[in-house]
């Protein structure tokens, strides 16, 4: 896709990044088991790369994958500008991805039926989470609600209920240059620079041996 950008007109030379604003989902996944993704490039997106629909998901591998630039412009409505969001789907390994250059973090929400939620997450790469200087002048607009973290473990629901992640680890990852509010273009976000944030109940996790550079 070629747009008229200035003086010579190419997106090569000119930097130019193009967006989608419409659902803008990579991989939709409903009722599914058994599923590998493995070895794909994902870019300029708005929604999640890859999005599990509540509750029946199971037995997902998502590795080896990258993941660049995501932005949600909704003015006063963002937020949808997840690598990976995982909505009670279990027994899923994500490991060995790149992560860069997203509005928001990789999210994930427990089942909300109480039973274990087992995911193990390692050996990912996860970086530059809501840097406005290459998301550009969008990510800084008011009323934005990217949340530029690293990972946010949730419980079912978005507020308090059950979280029960009993069996899951995260482990041998790298979360590096998130940004704070000192050094973010555009407004204050209280929620930038976390590395992991255990949102409300987010129960019987093991995490170890992982990397946190300059949060």
């Amino acid at each position: 896709v070629f747009i008229n950008v200035g003086s010579d007109g190419s997106p090569a030379t000119s930097g130019v990044k193009l967006y989608h604003t419409s659902v803008g989902a990579g991989f939709r996944l409903t009722n599914v088991q058994g599923l590998t993704i493995r070895g794909l490039i994902f870019r300029h997106h708005k929604a999640a790369a890859i999005q599990f629909i509540p509750e029946a998901n199971t037995n997902i591998t998502i590795t080896d994958n990258e993941f660049w630039f995501s932005k949600d412009q909704r003015v006063g409505a963002g937020g949808s500008d997840y690598s990976i969001v995982t909505n009670g789907g279990t027994q899923v390994e994500i490991s060995y991805n790149e992560i860069a250059y997203m509005g928001s973090e990789l999210h994930t929400e427990a089942l909300s039926t109480g039973v274990a939620t087992v995911l193990s997450i390692h050996h990912n790469y996860i970086h530059n989470i809501g840097d406005a200087k290459v998301l550009g002048e969008w990510y800084g607009y008011p009323n934005t609600t990217q949340t530029p973290q690293g990972f946010i473990f949730g419980e079912a629901g978005g507020g308090p209920g059950i979280g029960n992640y009993t069996g899951s680890a995260f482990y041998s990852n790298i979360i590096a240059n998130l940004p704070n509010n000192s050094l973010r273009n555009g407004p204050t976000v209280t929620s930038a620079g976390k590395g992991i944030s255990l949102e409300n109940d987010s129960d019987g996790w093991s995490i170890y041996d992982n990397i946190f550079y300059q949060l």
